[in-house]
């Protein structure tokens, strides 16, 4: 939270899929830890787990690196047809930048691929902004 940022910051970069159906595709990337710029980090795949009486999702699948420095969440929206209906194979995330103060950008790269054998390679970045998370131990 307080600049300079340093390995105890929570770093959270989620991209959406259409938001005019509901519930919509949703990628969430947390980075908790030391990580190392441009170093791939492949992450361990959980199963799905189904979410029928989840108002914001119908599957999730979840993946992380050990030591918990990054977790991955994919959550298939109504329109599965937005990135790909099969369920993950792997994932591996590259952070690419670094924020060092707010505004600038966290930018990491995401390869996933997906049971069906087709992959996805895309890069998400999003300008920083300070929040004051709530957490039960203060």
């Amino acid at each position: 939270m307080n600049q300079p940022y340093s390995d105890q910051d929570v770093f959270e970069l989620s991209a959406l899929g259409t938001t005019a159906q509901q519930p919509y595709t949703d990628l969430f990337l947390a980075l908790e830890g030391h990580v190392t710029i441009g170093a791939p980090l492949s992450l361990a795949v959980m199963a799905v787990e189904n979410n029928p009486g989840s108002p914001m999702s119908t599957r999730v699948q979840t993946a992380s690196a050990a030591g918990g420095v990054a977790t991955f969440n994919f959550t298939w929206g109504a329109d599965v047809s937005e990135i790909d209906p099969s369920t993950l194979a792997s994932v591996t995330l590259t952070v690419e930048a670094f924020p060092a103060k707010d505004g600038d950008a966290l930018t990491v790269r995401c390869v996933l691929a997906f049971t069906d054998s087709k992959t996805l390679d895309i890069t998400f970045s999003g300008a920083t902004l300070s929040d004051y998370g709530s957490c039960a131990a203060g």
